[in-house]
Order: structure tokens, then sequence, then C-alpha cells
């Protein structure tokens, strides 16, 4: 339910104690949204940095592999650019 309807009616005083009213109404969420939005950034980057990590320590022994696959046919190794 919306206070649209309600808010056409009221006069400048009233328009303002409603606002007043509503924001003491939502400011007791706002630090508990504040809190999980940061909890969320934060396991959002431990993820992100797990996956770094793990792509970062298989590209390199990709690399590794081809290295000891060229030296072992006596294929000239070139390193990727």
């Amino acid at each position: 339910m919306s206070p649209d309807y309600a808010l056409r009616e009221l006069s400048a005083s009233g328009f303002v104690q409603f606002h007043q009213v509503m924001h003491m109404h939502f400011l007791k969420f706002v630090p508990a949204l504040v809190l999980g939005d940061m909890v969320g950034v934060i396991v959002w980057l431990l993820m992100v940095m797990s996956q770094w990590t793990s792509a970062e320590s298989g590209s390199s022994q990709q690399r590794r592999d081809d290295g000891v696959k060229a030296r072992s046919h006596r294929i000239v190794f070139r390193p990727d650019a």
C-alpha cells in the first residue's frame, strides 16, 4: 500500500512531518543494509581472488607442461608472447 493517495491531500507542514516520520522509520534499517552490502562485497572479492589465483597457477602449469613436451620431442620451444 502506497501513501501516494494521502500525499496529495497533505498541507506543506504535514508533508514535511510525514517525510520526517518515514525517514526515522527507514533510518533503523540502513545500518543493516550497509553491513549486508559490505559483507557481500568482501565475499565477492574473496571469490574473485580465489578464481584469479587458481587461473594463474593453471596457466603457468600449462606453460611448464608445454616446455617439457617441446624438449622431449626436440622441438624448438617458443614462449608465448
